[in-house]
């Protein structure tokens, strides 16, 4: 598995970046020379760039009632993206044929048609996507709009077999793409990871043995900053949360008394205070052996009042709500 630990659109742009500062003269020479791959590279940057952001963005931010055609044709593109399909792309606005986007999932090839209007859809977008599916070689046909369909086309649409993804089966993919699913050893790399999430914000961090959620090996529903280890073969769910790799970062008192991190890597290990960051509640502490916080792993725990004192040995992972600590 390669060095890189994050598989993201971000981690190859930079990686991109990196590579052009350490361009030779003569490979810079042989860049220039070649036009059209440098055209190609452009063009495959800023489409990584546009994936990357429609990642970061809140998508219920999104008001697809209120845009153009084409706007809501991308928000359809990178809303499928988020939902595990692959080879996304739009088609060109002249001779689409009935279809504005071509994708992959599971080795099924969909080509949809994306209707952005301010009534229920008809048949005729059924016709246009039936035909326009076997133009491109598509085994499925689907029908998206932020509305609803007419009687005639659902009839349509079951005769054909013609997949209708209507405004509530649209805030159910805008749902999935707010709870990021990774999948150890495909879409990033087993070991340690950050996950954190916007300043004062709570966030949900899921380690499951499947995508869905339903065999959960731990959960932390939390703020501040947390270290997680993830392991081959199971899924990392994030719900208003980010990550990245879990590298040296000193600890800082500012995460509102909510954090989780390794003793000898973030803080060195030895005696210290710990206080409650509010005093009119309970601080609380756990130390773990490893990094997936499982009952069985705890090593000590302490509810406290105002203050405290613990024992941070080498190793270990501090696990903190309401406190921050002092190095005696």
């Amino acid at each position: 598995m390669k060095k890189n630990i994050l598989k993201t659109v971000s981690e190859k742009i930079q990686h991109i970046w990196k590579k052009s500062d350490k361009l030779s003269v003569q490979d810079s020479k042989k860049a220039v020379s070649d036009p059209e791959k440098k055209i190609k590279e452009s063009i495959q940057k800023k489409e990584d760039i546009q994936i990357e952001k429609a990642r970061q963005r809140r998508w219920s931010d999104f008001d697809f009632d209120k845009t153009d055609g084409e706007a809501f044709e991308y928000f359809c593109a990178d809303l499928l993206r988020a939902n595990g399909f692959t080879n996304v792309e739009l088609t060109k606005k002249t001779g689409d044929l009935g279809v504005d986007i071509l994708a992959e999932k599971e080795q099924i090839t969909y080509a949809v048609q994306c209707k952005c209007h301010a009534s229920n859809i008809g048949n005729q977008a059924v016709r246009d996507v039936y035909s326009g599916k076997e133009c491109y070689h598509c085994m499925i046909g689907a029908v998206m709009t932020n509305r609803f369909f007419t009687k005639a086309a659902v009839r349509l649409a079951t005769e054909h077999n013609i997949l209708l993804w209507d405004r509530e089966y649209l805030f159910q993919l805008i749902k999935n793409a707010e709870k990021n699913v990774y999948e150890v050893g495909k879409d990033l790399d087993p070991g340690e990871y950050k996950i954190f999430g916007e300043r004062e914000k709570r966030w949900k961090c899921t380690v499951s043995k499947d995508k869905n959620g339903k065999s959960v090996l731990f959960q932390i529903i939390a703020e501040g900053c947390y270290t997680v280890e993830i392991r081959e073969k199971e899924y990392l769910i994030l719900e208003d949360a980010y990550f990245k790799p879990a590298v040296f970062e000193p600890y800082q008192s500012e995460n509102n008394g909510w954090f989780a991190v390794k003793v000898g890597r973030d803080l060195d290990a030895g005696e210290y205070q710990i206080f409650a960051a509010d005093e009119e509640i309970s601080g609380y502490y756990a130390i773990y052996k490893n990094a997936r916080y499982m009952e069985s792993e705890k090593l000590e725990e302490e509810f406290f009042e105002n203050k405290s004192f613990i024992i941070l040995r080498e190793g270990t992972y501090f696990w903190g709500e309401n406190c921050y600590i002092e190095k005696m």
